[in-house]
């Protein structure tokens, strides 16, 4: 508790990988001391759970600093569509798709592809790969300026953290919608209220 203690403002910038080996390491060692008969470490992993709280207040917060920088020097030109901006629309649908068919009770045919933000780190960058003019959403092709797709990018990444923080699932989707409301107003600000003219 301690040592997790001690890197608590570390912890706060760690990346989606180094995070998932961090939960992954941390309960195995609570597992292997409880199977010595430890007693249940339950201010381990609630001092765990805190770090977890801080990592999604750091990262929400660097979220909406990004976006509001991204607005401010927006050019509102279309920009070119990389695959990996459809894969990650195809996944934002697959897990609304998944979402509304469990409040509906229904099966889900097709599972949620999984957020591959992780594997983005390890795909080619962005140089070599294909590009499209729209990005592709129900069969309806839309243009997009280079904050919308950053704002894509954001919200795969905060899904990708509910994979990993399920229990923070509440406070995770405030944050997206909180991310989105920013995005909505400083849109209107800026494009219906000609502030993207003096920018």
């Amino acid at each position: 508790v301690k040592l997790l203690a001690g890197r608590s403002a570390a912890n706060t910038r760690l990346k989606q990988y180094e995070l998932r080996q961090l939960l992954e390491l941390s309960e195995q060692v609570a597992s292997h001391c409880e199977a010595l008969g430890a007693r249940t470490l339950g201010s381990f992993r609630s001092a765990l759970q805190g770090q977890c709280k801080g990592l999604l207040d750091a990262s929400h917060a660097r979220a909406l600093n990004q976006l509001q920088h991204l607005l401010e020097s927006e050019q509102w030109v279309a920009v070119e569509v990389a695959r990996s901006f459809q894969d990650i629309v195809e996944r934002l649908v697959a897990r609304c798709d998944e979402g509304a068919a469990l409040l509906d009770g229904r099966q889900l045919l097709t599972p949620a592809p999984q957020s591959s933000t992780a594997d983005a780190a390890a795909a080619p960058d962005a140089s070599s790969e294909p590009h499209s003019a729209t990005l592709q959403l129900r069969g309806k092709s839309f243009h997009l300026v280079n904050s919308g797709l950053m704002l894509l990018k954001m919200l795969d990444e905060y899904m990708a953290l509910y994979e990993l923080m399920p229990q923070f699932g509440a406070e995770i989707v405030h944050r997206e919608l909180e991310l989105l409301k920013l995005f909505n107003s400083q849109t209107a600000a800026l494009v219906l209220g000609a502030g993207a003219m003096r920018t």
